[in-house]
């Protein structure tokens, strides 16, 4: 797709932002949280507790701002997750922060035996410099923050997913 958009010369836009939490409990590259940002809607997923391969150490749920309790009782199966991911950013060209983001995505969609239906691309490929990380930011509102910024870049090109 990306070079689709080179071959036409077409400007690469972002049509949404990602950003994940993972902790030690799912092995630092399984997700645990999902924050999505587009330019009008966000979404947020805790991925549920799959025991022995996503789980929540008591050491981690300070940082997380959620008890694996909490996990059990919100928590989404991995294969529901993507369902609802693909189905909020099916088509969209999406920014994420870092190759750790991306990387923890295709474990979730490999492990649940799904493809992405959209494009994830870092934003740095996408000419678009991230803000610092803010250590206390829950995944929804870091999406939030890489979204604007990705918009205020933007300088007016066209968007494919509209929420």
């Amino acid at each position: 797709m990306r070079r689709l958009y080179e071959a036409y010369g077409w400007f690469m836009c972002i049509d949404g932002a990602i950003a994940v939490t993972s902790y030690s409990s799912a092995n630092s590259t399984l997700p645990v949280e999902i924050g999505i940002a587009t330019g009008t809607n966000t979404l947020n997923v805790v991925i549920g507790v799959v025991p022995g391969v996503i789980e929540l150490y008591c050491g981690d749920e300070a940082k997380a701002g959620i008890s694996s309790l909490e996990m059990e009782a919100v928590g989404l199966q991995p294969t529901r997750a993507c369902e609802l991911i693909n189905d909020f950013l099916v088509g969209g060209v999406v920014g994420c922060r870092e190759e750790r983001v991306k990387v923890a995505l295709q474990q979730l969609y490999k492990f649940a035996g799904y493809d992405m239906e959209f494009l994830l691309e870092e934003l740095g490929d996408l000419d678009v410099s991230p803000p610092t990380f803010d250590q206390g930011a829950c995944a929804e509102m870091e999406a939030r923050r890489l979204m604007f910024l990705a918009r205020q870049s933007k300088d007016g090109r066209e968007s494919h997913v509209r929420h």
